[in-house]
């Protein structure tokens, strides 16, 4: 008990020292990281927010039948490695990234339905098109990839605004 107590206050000290070493703090929209504590977002409604790699980020927006839904994310800060899910009504995975490191090539897709669309790239921003086939809730989990030398685990800081077309 006593060395992680040590180990703990070895970390946070250091973190104060030096936080660019990885050492991050939750944004304002937690708890989001699961369907259930999904963050309602608003259409055309920027939000500024911070993912890391044990933390994902979890964000819903209801569609109408037949729009798409555009999640446009800009790179603010940090690592930018980010995972991208996509689901739709009733569950139905819509997009989902193969779990990776930040050095595995990006987008590539263990499942990509029809007419969505995914692109960007590290440093400047993303876009996911979403075509709403049914009207409902659909949910944008956002995971940042892991380093393959973690010694903290590492964040993203991104802006997220949702769009319905």
């Amino acid at each position: 008990m006593t060395k992680t107590i040590r180990a703990a206050a070895i970390i946070a000290g250091f973190c104060l020292l030096l936080p660019s070493a990885g050492c991050r703090y939750n944004d304002a929209f937690e708890p989001n990281d699961t369907y259930e504590t999904a963050t309602p977002v608003m259409a055309g409604v920027e939000i500024l927010a911070t993912v890391g790699q044990d933390n994902p980020d979890v964000f819903s927006i209801e569609a109408p039948a037949g729009k798409t839904i555009i999640f446009k994310l800009s790179h603010r800060g940090h690592e930018d490695c980010p995972e991208f899910t996509v689901q739709g009504p009733n569950e139905t995975t819509l997009y989902q990234e193969q779990h990776g490191f930040c050095g595995d090539p990006p987008w590539m897709a263990e499942t990509q339905a029809k007419g969505v669309l995914v692109s960007g790239k590290r440093g400047s921003g993303y876009e996911l098109r979403i075509p709403a086939g049914e009207a409902g809730k659909y949910y944008l989990r956002i995971q940042e990839r892991k380093q393959a030398d973690n010694l903290f685990s590492y964040s993203w800081d991104y802006s997220l605004t949702a769009l319905i077309e």
